[in-house]
Formats: C-alpha cells, structure tokens, sequence
C-alpha cells in the first residue's frame, strides 16, 4: 500500500526484479485510489500456503468522518478489491467496526459454519440457566425481566 498517497500498487514482481538490476522497465501495471491512508491490507490466503492472489482487503482506520457516528465509536472504512485479473476493481465499500487491523480471507469450503444454533449447545448453557431462574422458557417466552431501573 501507498499509505500517503492513497493508494494501493499492482506490480510486475519479474519486471521489478529487472528494474532493480539497472533495466528500464516498468514494473507498476497499476495504482487505483483507495480512502483514508490504508493502513492494513490482507490478501485471499496469505497467512496458508494455499495463497491464490484473487482477494485484497484494504482496512482503513483514518475514515471517522466518512459514515454517520452510530455511538461513541465511529465506524470506519474497509474495502475489497478483486485483484486476479489484470485490472484490479473495487467490489465492495463499507463501514467496518473501530480500528480494523486484521482479517482472514479463506475459501468457503474451508469452513463449516452453524447455520441453525441449538439450544441445548454448551454456548447456551449459562442464558438457559439464567432464564429458568426468572422462570422464563428460552424456547416460548417473550418476557421482559424487570428489577427496578433493571432489564434484561
């Protein structure tokens, strides 16, 4: 990344080297803006050794001012940029939680998510046991617990 300019660089690592040796090459194939001096950059796989140099996230922590405060912390700005092609193109622009400094771009087939939680997960054990001490049923109740200026 570019961090003064804004900007991040696609290069020609073969013409780079050339350019190094004394050649008079250009080893820059292109240098798109991005917002707010970024700071973080994390490509598709880079922390396996199954990186494949299609995905750029750009994690911008200088863009405080460019969405509405939603509370007292300030969203900031992350962007995903498709960079297999010759041309890199921006696909996605969006707030992101406070102070981004890093992130993990992997495959889908790569992970397994839940996609329907159970209540009788280990990870639920603590609210389950919480809700039948207020005598609320977890699965059916709407309830609202109230203890004075308490909610929960």
């Amino acid at each position: 990344s570019l961090f003064i300019d804004s900007q991040i660089l696609k290069s020609d690592i073969e013409d780079a080297i050339k350019h190094y040796n004394g050649q008079n090459v250009n080893y820059i194939r292109q240098k798109p803006d991005v917002h707010y001096l970024p700071g973080h950059n994390h490509a598709s796989l880079t922390e396996s050794r199954d990186a494949d140099g299609k995905w750029l996230v750009v994690l911008s922590k200088f863009s405080k001012d460019r969405f509405l405060p939603v509370g007292r912390l300030r969203p900031e700005n992350d962007q995903l940029i498709v960079i297999s092609g010759p041309e890199m193109k921006l696909v996605h622009d969006g707030p992101a939680f406070a102070e981004p400094h890093d992130c993990i771009l992997v495959r889908r087939d790569q992970i397994n998510p839940v996609k329907v939680w159970k209540r009788d997960d280990p990870f639920f054990a603590e609210s389950v046991e919480q809700a039948k001490r207020d005598g609320i049923n977890p699965m059916g109740d709407s309830k609202v617990n109230r203890n004075g200026k308490k909610v929960r």
